[in-house]
C-alpha cells in the first residue's frame, strides 16, 4: 500500500478550507441558476431555502468539528469518517455515493462553464468544450495539487469582484424580451422544488474534507474553516437574491439563466467569474474525488490499482484518470438540472449520517470520545430528524430510490467480505442499545408467558461433540431466543492462554455452523461442578438462561445428575435432556429439506400438566423456525385404563383446538403398539423437593426405565418444567 498522498504539501485554514470551500459553493447555482430560482419561486421562498440550507450545514458542521477533532482525519473526508465508525461495509457504500456526487459535481461545473463558453463563442462544438474543458483541468489536478489550490486563491479573487460587479448594474444595460419564456417549463417553482435546486449550492464542504489529510490541523480547520465559509458563502447568496429580485427586470430573471452578466456594468468581468466558479469547482472536485476513490481501493473496497501514486507528490493519477472518464460519460448524457436534484439526495444522506455519528458518539461516552469541541447529542439527532424531513419533502420517490441503492451496496459489500485494518464504534453502538436493553429488561421482576422466550444454556463437552444437541438448540432460538454453548475444561488448563485459544475454537466453530450463538469456556476442577456453577451464577442480573440443556449420557444417570436437577429447581431453570439415537441422520435437526414433512411427538403426562404447557412453547418456536418449519406434531399418550382413552382423547382434542395449535391427538391402551417419530417431546415428572433418599433412589430408577423404554426408538427430548412462568396462559387463558 502506498503512502497517504500529499504527505509532502499541508495547508492551513485559509488555504486548506476556506478558499476550496467558497470557491466550490460560488460555482454554478450562483451564475446559472439564482436568478431563475429566484424569480420562479419567489424572494420569500428562496430566502427561506437558503435559512434552511445554512441550518443544516452549520449543524452538519458542528458535528464535523466533533468528529474531526476527535480523531485524525484521513484522506477520503466523509468516507474516512463514516467508515472508521459505522464500519467499512457502511463507510463503503456511503463513499461509493459520495464519490458518485462528487462525479455529478465535476460533470455540472465542467457543463456549466462549457454552456456559458459557447453562448459566448456559439461557434463552438459544446460536447467539444466539455470534453477539452475536462481534460485540460486533470492535466492541472494531476500535476500539482499546491499549483491547483494556489490557482484556487486567484479565481477566489475574481469570483468576489466578478459578484460585487453585479452589485453596481442597471437594467438599463439590459434588454426586456418582447415575449419571454419561463426558463423552467412548469414556470412557479414550489418551496422544496427551490431547496431542492439551491441546496447544492452549499454543499462545498466536501471539497476541504477530501483533503483532509492534508491539512496542518484538520480538526481545528475544518471545524472553523466550514463554518466561516458557510456563513459567508450564504449571507453572500441572500444578499444577492434579494438585490437581483428588486432590481433586475422580472422578465429577464425569469426567461435567461445568463440575465446575472447584461445587468454587470461590466459583463466580461461577470462572464470571467462564472468561467473561474464552474473551473474552481470543478478543480476542486477533481482534487478531491480521486483521493477519495484512492483511500477506498487502500481499504480494499476498490481495486487495490486505484491505490497507486505517481510522482513527486505522490499523485493518485489512477484513481483520477479513472474519475474522469466515468464525469465525461455522466456529463455527456445528463443535463445540468437532472444533475442537481441527485445530488441533493446524496448529498443529504451523507450529511444524515454524519450528524447521527456526532449524535451516538456524544450519547456513548465512551473513553476513546474526547473531542476538542463537543457538541449537544440533541443537536446533532435535530439535524438528522431535519434531514430526513427535508429528503421526504422534496421527493419520496427519489429518497426511496436513494436509501434503497446504498443498502444495497451496503449488501454486497458485507456479501464480498470486505477485511478493514482498522477498528470502528460498531461494537460500541450496539453495546450502547444493549445497555439500555438490558437496563429495561431488569425493572421487570417476573417474567410473564405471553413473553417468554427461550433462554436457552447449552452444556457441550466441545465443539466436536453434542452436534445433536448444538443443531437442536439452535432450531429451538433462531427466531425468538437467546442461545449460550459453555464447555467446562480442566481446571488445570485454565490458563489465560488455553481459555483464549479455546473461546476462539469454539467461536469459530458455531461460525462455521452458521449458528448465531454466545459462546464461552469456563474452567473446573470438575465437569459436573462446572455445570452445577454456571446454573446458579451465569447471566447478568435478571436476565438469565431460562433452560438448561445438555445431552443425557448413561454415565451421568447417577446421584450426580440428581444434583444437577436440585440446582436447575432451585435457580428455577428447566430442564432439557436429549437422549440420541444414531440411527436418525444428523440432517434430520440441521437441514430444511422435507421440513413439512418432518414428524415431532409430544408425550403427555397428566401429573406435569405445567411440562406440557412448556413443550407447547418449545414446540411453537420450533416449527416456526428453520429445519422444523411446518413439521407435523402429535400429541401421544398412554392410558393404562381401556375406559379412559376416550376422555382423554376428549381432553387433548379440546386443548389443541381452544389453543389454536396445529397437532394430531393420538392416545394407546396397549404399549406394544406404541410408536414414535424420529424426534419426541416427553413430560418428565418433577424430582420432589427435599426428597429422602428412598424418594431420590426411585427418581433415579424412574430415569433409568424411561430413557430405557425409548431407547433406539427416538431422539428423546425430556423436559422438566421449573421455571415460575404461567406457560397456561398462552394456551388456555381463561383457565
Amino acid at each position: 500500500m502506498s503512502a497517504s498522498p500529499l504527505k509532502k504539501t499541508s495547508f492551513g485554514t485559509i488555504r486548506g478550507v476556506l478558499v476550496p470551500n467558497i470557491t466550490m459553493m460560488f460555482g454554478v447555482i450562483l451564475f446559472l441558476r439564482l436568478g431563475v430560482i429566484t424569480a420562479s419561486a419567489g424572494i420569500g421562498h428562496m430566502l427561506t431555502a437558503i435559512g434552511l440550507s445554512l441550518l443544516i450545514m452549520t449543524l452538519t458542521s458542528f458535528s464535523i468539528g466533533s468528529l474531526a477533532t476527535n480523531m485524525r482525519v484521513g484522506d477520503g473526508g466523509i468516507y474516512f469518517i463514516i467508515s472508521r465508525t459505522l464500519g467499512i461495509e457502511i463507510g463503503g457504500a456511503l463513499g461509493i455515493a459520495i464519490y458518485f456526487a462528487q462525479l455529478i459535481s465535476i460533470a455540472l461545473t465542467v457543463s456549466g462553464f462549457s454552456l456559458s463558453f459557447c453562448e459566448f463563442f456559439p461557434r463552438f462544438s459544446l460536447h467539444w468544450v466539455e470534453l477539452l474543458t475536462l481534460g485540460s483541468l486533470a492535466l492541472l489536478s494531476g500535476f500539482s495539487a499546491s499549483w491547483a489550490i494556489q490557482l484556487q486563491s486567484v479565481i477566489l479573487i475574481l469570483l468576489i469582484a466578478s459578484i460585487s460587479s453585479i452589485f453596481l448594474g442597471s437594467p438599463s444595460y439590459m434588454t426586456v424580451p418582447a415575449n419571454p419564456a419561463p426558463f423552467f417549463p412548469q414556470g412557479s417553482l414550489g418551496f422544496w422544488e427551490c431547496f431542492a435546486m439551491f441546496y447544492p449550492a452549499l454543499t462545498g464542504i466536501e471539497a476541504s474534507m477530501a483533503l483532509s489529510g492534508s491539512l496542518r490541523n484538520p480538526g481545528k480547520s475544518l471545524f472553523y474553516g466550514n463554518l466561516y465559509s458557510l456563513c459567508f458563502v450564504a449571507t453572500s447568496y441572500a444578499l444577492l437574491s434579494l438585490f437581483i429580485y428588486f432590481n433586475v427586470p422580472f422578465d429577464n430573471l425569469l426567461s435567461d439563466p445568463f440575465s446575472l452578466v447584461d445587468f454587470s456594468p461590466l459583463p466580461a468581468l461577470v462572464r470571467a467569474g462564472i468561467w473561474g466558479a464552474t473551473l474552481s469547482t470543478a478543480l476542486g472536485c477533481l482534487l478531491g474525488t480521486p483521493r477519495m476513490l484512492q483511500s477506498m481501493s487502500q481499504d480494499g473496497i476498490i481495486s487495490s490499482r486505484l491505490a497507486r501514486t505517481h510522482g513527486k507528490q505522490e499523485e493518485p493519477r489512477i484513481a483520477l484518470v479513472t474519475t474522469v472518464v466515468i464525469a465525461g460519460v455522466l456529463m455527456l448524457f445528463t443535463t445540468i438540472d437532472q444533475l442537481i436534484p441527485m445530488l441533493t439526495m446524496i448529498c443529504l444522506v451523507s450529511y444524515g449520517l454524519l450528524n447521527f455519528v456526532a449524535a451516538f458518539s456524544e450519547l456513548m461516552n465512551i473513553p476513546s470520545w474526547r473531542p476538542t469541541f463537543r457538541v449537544p447529542w440533541y443537536l446533532s439527532i435535530g439535524a438528522v430528524g431535519l434531514i430526513v424531513i427535508t429528503m421526504f419533502m422534496i421527493a419520496p420517490g427519489w429518497t426511496f430510490i436513494t436509501l434503497i441503492t446504498l443498502f444495497t451496496l451496503y449488501a454486497v459489500l458485507r456479501a464480498c467480505d470486505v477485511k478493514s485494518g482498522f477498528l470502528d464504534l460498531r461494537d460500541s453502538f450496539i453495546f450502547f442499545i444493549s445497555r439500555l436493553a438490558l437496563y429495561r429488561l431488569e425493572e421487570k421482576e417476573t417474567e410473564h408467558g405471553l413473553t417468554w422466550h427461550p433462554q436457552i444454556l447449552a452444556l457441550i463437552p466441545s465443539p466436536e461433540q453434542g452436534s445433536r444437541l448444538t443443531y437442536l438448540a439452535h432450531s429451538l432460538t433462531r427466531r425468538s431466543g437467546i442461545l449460550t454453548f459453555v464447555t467446562v475444561i480442566p481446571e488445570e488448563w485454565g490458563t489465560l492462554e488455553r481459555i483464549q485459544s479455546t473461546r476462539a475454537l469454539l467461536s469459530r466453530h458455531f461460525e462455521q455452523l452458521n449458528i448465531a450463538c454466545l459462546s464461552d469456556v469456563y474452567p473446573c476442577s470438575s465437569v459436573l461442578e462446572g455445570y452445577l456453577q454456571l446454573v446458579k451464577a451465569y447471566g447478568i442480573g435478571h436476565i438469565q438462561p431460562n433452560t438448561i440443556s445438555l445431552e443425557l449420557q448413561e454415565k451421568l444417570l447417577d446421584e450426580k445428575i440428581l444434583e444437577l436437577i436440585d440446582t436447575c429447581r432451585l435457580m428455577e431453570k428447566n430442564i432439557l435432556f436429549l437422549q440420541d439415537n444414531p440411527s436418525i441422520p444428523e440432517s434430520y435437526l440441521r437441514s430444511r429439506i422435507g421440513a413439512n414433512r418432518k414428524k415431532i411427538d409430544i408425550w403427555w403426562n397428566p401429573d406435569e400438566t405445567r411440562v406440557f404447557d412448556l413443550i407447547w412453547s418449545l414446540v411453537t418456536t420450533l416449527t416456526d423456525g428453520f429445519a422444523f418449519q411446518g413439521a407435523r406434531v402429535t400429541v401421544k399418550a398412554w392410558s393404562p385404563q381401556k375406559h379412559a382413552k376416550s376422555s382423554i382423547e376428549k381432553h387433548l382434542n379440546r386443548y389443541v383446538k381452544e389453543s389454536r395449535l396445529k397437532a394430531d391427538v393420538h392416545v394407546y391402551h396397549n404399549k406394544k403398539e406404541l410408536s414414535f417419530a424420529p424426534l419426541s417431546f416427553i413430560c418428565l415428572s418433577s424430582l420432589p423437593e427435599e426428597a429422602e433418599d428412598e424418594e431420590r433412589r426411585a427418581y433415579l430408577e424412574y430415569l433409568r426405565n424411561t430413557t430405557t423404554e425409548i431407547s433406539g426408538r427416538t431422539i428423546g427430548i425430556f423436559v422438566t418444567a421449573y421455571d415460575n412462568v404461567d406457560h397456561r396462559a398462552i394456551y388456555l387463558p381463561h383457565q
